[in-house]
């Protein structure tokens, strides 16, 4: 029993039999019942004819002709297939059938179950009780009442059950041919049900197994429209998001093997031509920088990388309420020089003087320098950056927008602009120190807060990335 095919099979099997078998004994009770109803009506309808022989017999003083009687008796008796046994109102028998045995009068009439009718009332008998026959009988006694209604006699009609039983038999042997084959195809068909239940679970488990392994790529056929179907469904859903994550796993790995790889190999060419004293004495400092700068980036590279697995890791947020102008304000301030140099305008503009926001102050603050960053590496000369607030139509969000007139990004790096060291063409950008993860952080801080954040963007016009903020309540 440690499988479900088994257990729903034995239990359904178990009901079928056991509904049947209480069926079939309340058939059979019912077949005997009806039997039994039926002998009785007859004998009843020969109880009937007795009592009219008695009225004829009997005088207006309640005296019994009981030779007339008898002789009457006699004649019923000539035509009928029922045994008669007449008694008088001590129970003693003055006439009976020429198929009753006299000898079994005498010794084994057993008149206690009779006294009933003495007071009235009709006595059956099914089990051969009145004791003076040697085969199976049915008896009914009845009180024969004179004009006045005293009870006068007895009379004891009994009927032959063996034709009945004969019949009872036939008819238990066509139910029982009967019921062995409903059983039997119930059995069948509880069998496929099983199967068919338990098939599906266990392409479930072994797919379960296969991508338990680390293979990913395996599939459940569905077939049905059930509750199992619908588990099917979820599971390939599930599988096809392992798929992906494995998939960008292994991206990101080789993403990251390359960025590692590249700067690394350069790193080791100018050190080892250094020492081997190629590189000439005067442009040593220079290349020393540039070993300098490909280390910062592998700083910043792994640093990135260490902030996004702790946000993964943890999802703790500090909400506190504050103005998010002067937080954009603030960190807009830390780019003048750069963008100075550039010639690029910078600036911000608020559709209120203040605005409250709730959230984590830090990240958002991240979130905000990492889109103006990367919009000054994707900005040329002379170009314009605005960070810009705006209300949300239900009142309790507003939208903040870091929008550069740059070249813009293509629909199909649109797709992929927030993967983690996804990077757009590098010969737009102006300087080749990006890690590929400053817009991947920037959706992970987003996400953190239950915000949502999209970007906008045609080749030539620039980018617009923006995101959501929930507003502060106060009093």
């Amino acid at each position: 029993m440690n499988s479900i095919f088994k257990r729903q099979f034995y239990s359904f099997t178990f009901t079928i039999v056991l509904c049947l078998g209480l069926m079939s004994i309340g058939i059979i009770q019912s077949i005997s019942s009806f039997g039994y109803k039926q002998m009785g009506r007859d004998i009843d309808s020969w109880a009937e004819r007795v009592q009219v022989f008695f009225d004829n017999a009997t005088n207006e003083t309640g005296a019994l002709d009981t030779a007339g009687f008898m002789q009457a008796l006699r004649l019923l008796d000539s035509y009928s297939d029922k045994s008669f046994i007449i008694m008088d109102a001590d129970l003693n028998v003055f006439w009976a059938s020429s198929n009753v045995n006299p000898e079994n009068l005498k010794n084994r009439l057993s008149i206690k179950k009779l006294d009933k009718t003495l007071s009235g009332e009709t006595v059956e008998l099914k089990k051969n009780d009145i004791g003076i026959y040697d085969t199976a009988m049915y008896t009914k006694c009845y009180p024969l009442k004179n004009s006045v209604g005293t009870v006068c006699a007895v009379a004891c009609i009994s009927a032959s059950v063996e034709d009945m039983s004969q019949t009872m038999r036939s008819c238990y042997w066509i139910f029982i041919v009967f019921l062995c084959i409903t059983i039997f195809v119930a059995f069948m068909m509880v069998y496929m049900s099983s199967r068919s239940f338990a098939a599906p679970l266990r392409e479930l488990n072994e797919a379960a197994k296969v991508i338990a392994s680390g293979d990913f790529e395996k599939r459940i056929r569905i077939e049905q429209d059930d509750e199992i179907g619908q588990l099917a469904s979820s599971f390939n859903e599930m599988a096809s998001s392992l798929y992906l994550q494995e998939k960008s796993r292994r991206e990101f790995l080789s993403n990251i093997s390359h960025d590692l790889r590249s700067p690394l190999t350069s790193m080791r060419g100018f050190l080892q031509a250094i020492l081997d004293g190629t590189i000439p004495e005067d442009k040593r400092d220079r290349y020393l920088k540039i070993v300098l700068d490909e280390t910062e980036r592998l700083a910043k590279l792994a640093n990135n990388i260490l902030e996004i697995n702790k946000l993964e890791e943890s999802s703790k947020l500090n909400i506190r309420n504050f103005d998010i102008n002067e937080l954009i304000e603030k960190t807009l301030n830390t780019f003048e020089e750069r963008a100075g140099k550039m010639y690029i305008d910078l600036g911000a503009e608020f559709f209120n003087e203040s605005c409250m926001v709730s959230a984590d102050e830090d990240k958002i603050q991240r979130v905000i320098y990492n889109l103006v960053d990367n919009a000054l590496k994707f900005t040329h000369k002379y170009g314009i950056i605005r960070v810009i607030t705006e209300p949300c139509k239900d009142g309790k969000k507003i939208f903040v927008t870091v929008k550069d007139n740059g070249k813009g990004v293509s629909k199909e790096d649109q797709k992929k602009i927030f993967d983690r060291l996804y990077k757009v063409d590098t010969s737009r950008g102006k300087d080749k120190k990006g890690t590929g993860l400053g817009l991947s952080i920037v959706r992970e801080f987003i996400k953190a807060h239950n915000e949502t954040i999209s970007l906008k963007s045609d080749i030539g016009k620039g980018c617009a990335f923006t995101f959501t903020l929930t507003l502060a309540q106060t009093k």
